[in-house]
């Protein structure tokens, strides 16, 4: 008879998430920049994995994109259309002590004393 001797010490175990078919081919289908068709295959949980697969497929094509230059006209147009759109708030974050320099600050004074600075 034969014996076998095994010295384990190390284990190394891999993790791997079994994703349905309808998440894959969503993620497949957002990631080709093809547009949302998962409703003419798919209904109920599968639907929905399809949904959940194509929005992590835009996140990864938006992550990927190229990013081009705007000129100036260009970008405040993309600017505008943005904040019409609402999908964007027009704020400006400010701490309490700028909000404070804010306030105290006499209109114009600044240019009044120190014109050079303009």
């Amino acid at each position: 008879m034969n014996s076998v001797a095994v010295n384990l010490t190390t284990v190394n175990l891999v993790w791997t998430v079994a994703e349905s078919p309808a998440y894959a081919w969503g993620h497949q289908d957002a990631t080709d920049h093809k547009d949302a068709q998962g409703s003419a295959f798919f209904v109920g949980a599968d639907l929905a994995a399809y949904n959940d697969g194509y929005a992590a497929g835009l996140a990864v094509r938006k992550q990927l994109a190229p990013v081009t230059e705007l000129d100036e006209i260009a970008f405040m147009e993309q600017a505008l259309q943005t904040l019409r759109s609402g999908r964007v708030q027009p704020i400006a974050p400010l701490t309490a002590e700028q909000a404070e320099e804010i306030s105290d600050e006499a209109i114009g004074e600044m240019f009044s004393t120190q014109p050079y600075l303009f």
